[in-house]
C-alpha cells in the first residue's frame, strides 16, 4: 500500500465532487499557500525523524513534483515488484475521457468495485457528509431529498454507468464487482476473491481485522419519507442489478420489502464482470 491510500489523480478536474490536491500540476504553483506547503513539509520532516526514509522521500515526491502520467506511475515505485495500487471511490463517477486516459496509463490495470446497497450507500454519504462538518440537518426531509437528488449522490450510486463506461476502456476480465455487504458476512471470501483476480500469492488473513470500522458514523434512524425516496429512486437499477449479478444484489431487492428477512439464494462475495 502507498502512503497515501487515495490518489485521486484521474478525478483531479475541479468539475468532480472529490476531494483532489492534484488540482494544481506545477509544484511552483501550489507554492502559493504556504498552510498547505508546510503541512507536506511536515510530513517529509516527521517522516525523516521517524527513521521512514521511503516514506520520506515518496512524500517529497508526491508534495513537490508537478503531475503528470510518469509521475503518477513513478508512485508506485516506491513497492517496486510488488503487486501495489490504490483506492480513490471518486474513480466511480469519472467520465468517458477520463476512463479512456485512465487505460492509456494503466490499461493493464485490475480493477475492483464494490458495490453496496444503492439505498445504504446514499443515507451513509449524508450522514457521513454530516459528520465532516456539512451543513446537513439528519432532521430537515427536504434537504436530505435534495442531497439525494445532487449530482454527487447520483453518480456515486449509478453502478451501471460506472461499469459500462469502465468496459468500453478495459478488458471485462480485468474487472471484478464485489459487494461491500461481504466485508461483514464473507470477509474472507471476499479476500481471497481479490487475491485471486489481482493475481497475488494466497495467504492467511485474520479475518477480524477485515470487518474493524473506520470513520464510521453515527447510526441515526432514516427516516420514513426519506427512505420512500430512495426506494422509488432505485428500485429499478436495483431490479436490473439483481438481474446481471444475482446474490447480494438480489437480496438487496428483497429487502425493500422484507427488511426483516434473510436474503435467499447463494451470495457469492465477488463475480468476475464477463
Amino acid at each position: 500500500m502507498l502512503p497515501v491510500k487515495e490518489i485521486h489523480y484521474f478525478d483531479r478536474d475541479k468539475r468532480y465532487s472529490s476531494p483532489s490536491d492534484l488540482t494544481e500540476a506545477r509544484w511552483i504553483r501550489r507554492l502559493a499557500d504556504p498552510r498547505a506547503a508546510l503541512r507536506k513539509l511536515g510530513k517529509v520532516g516527521r517522516e525523516v525523524l521517524a527513521g521512514n526514509f521511503a516514506d520520506a522521500k515518496w512524500h517529497a515526491k508526491w508534495g513537490f513534483s508537478n503531475y503528470s502520467d510518469s509521475w503518477y506511475l513513478s508512485l508506485f515505485d516506491y513497492q517496486r515488484g510488488k503487486l501495489t495500487g490504490e483506492i480513490t471511490p471518486s474513480y466511480s463517477i469519472l467520465d468517458e475521457g477520463d476512463v479512456r486516459h485512465m487505460s492509456t496509463v494503466v490499461g493493464d490495470a485490475r480493477i475492483i468495485f464494490l458495490m453496496r446497497n444503492p439505498i445504504d450507500r446514499a443515507w451513509s454519504m449524508l450522514r457521513y457528509s454530516q459528520k465532516r462538518g456539512a451543513s446537513v440537518d439528519l432532521a430537515d426531509t427536504k434537504a436530505l431529498i435534495k442531497g439525494i437528488d445532487s449530482p454527487a449522490q447520483e453518480l456515486r450510486s449509478n453502478y451501471e454507468r460506472t461499469l459500462e463506461i469502465y468496459c468500453r476502456h478495459f478488458d471485462a476480465g480485468r474487472i471484478l464487482v464485489g459487494f461491500y455487504d461481504a466485508i461483514k458476512q464473507q470477509p474472507g471470501a471476499l479476500l481471497s476473491s481479490i487475491v485471486t483476480h489481482i493475481k497475488a500469492e494466497d495467504t492467511s488473513a485474520d479475518t477480524s481485522v477485515l470487518t474493524k470500522r473506520y470513520n464510521a458514523s453515527s447510526e441515526v434512524e432514516m427516516p420514513k419519507e426519506v427512505r420512500d425516496c430512495l426506494i422509488s429512486k432505485y428500485r429499478n437499477p436495483m431490479e436490473s442489478l439483481s438481474a446481471r449479478f444475482g446474490g447480494y444484489a438480489t437480496a438487496w431487492l428483497e429487502q425493500i420489502d422484507n427488511p426483516q428477512d434473510e436474503p435467499s439464494g447463494e451470495l457469492h462475495p465477488a463475480v468476475p464482470y464477463l
